[in-house]
């Protein structure tokens, strides 16, 4: 695919799906308890009619203190999806905006060098690789291409990639 400038569209679909990203992380804990919940027995507080109070059917009425709550928040996963293809887009989107700070390495034994160069305080380094050694990935914020994420992407500063996972790039 070849474009010159990013678009508006372009912007926005990466707004779009960086939002999405954020969303699903998100987790809401907040419950309360309804009427249904709340601790109490079934049985009616007085009788209906003949003691001058005002009918009541539960103890756990929401309009009692101590009842449930209605309408309260409740616990819920925020699941959302977006297209593979939209995915692939935002990528191509991504790595052209970052184009000035991409840096391919050609063999595997410059990565000694690469790291002692590079202070391992900062995270905003991103490396893109086909397989990662164990002790590496701790170390610094390493991907392999099969599992690129987006906001990873983003935030990186500089992003290092090697040939062989350059080439892997075209077919993900």
């Amino acid at each position: 695919m070849k474009f010159n400038k990013l678009t508006k569209n372009c912007i926005s679909l990466i707004h779009k799906i960086y939002t999405l990203i954020q969303l699903k992380k998100k987790v809401a804990l907040a419950t309360t308890k309804t009427k249904a919940e709340v601790k109490g027995s079934g049985k009616k507080p007085w009788k209906q009619k003949g003691t001058g109070k005002a009918r009541a059917g539960s103890i756990r009425s929401p309009l009692w203190r101590g009842g449930g709550i209605i309408f309260g928040p409740k616990y819920h996963s925020i699941f959302l999806k977006f297209n593979k293809y939209e995915k692939k887009l935002c990528l191509l989107y991504i790595f052209k905006l970052k184009e000035k700070n991409i840096f391919i390495i050609n063999k595997i034994f410059t990565l000694k060098k690469l790291f002692s160069y590079i202070p391992k305080t900062n995270k905003n380094y991103l490396f893109l690789f086909t397989s990662i050694n164990n002790f590496i990935q701790k170390t610094f914020l390493i991907n392999t291409i099969y599992n690129i994420n987006i906001l990873n992407l983003l935030n990186a500063k500089y992003i290092f990639i090697s040939f062989f996972t350059l080439n892997l790039l075209k077919y993900i």
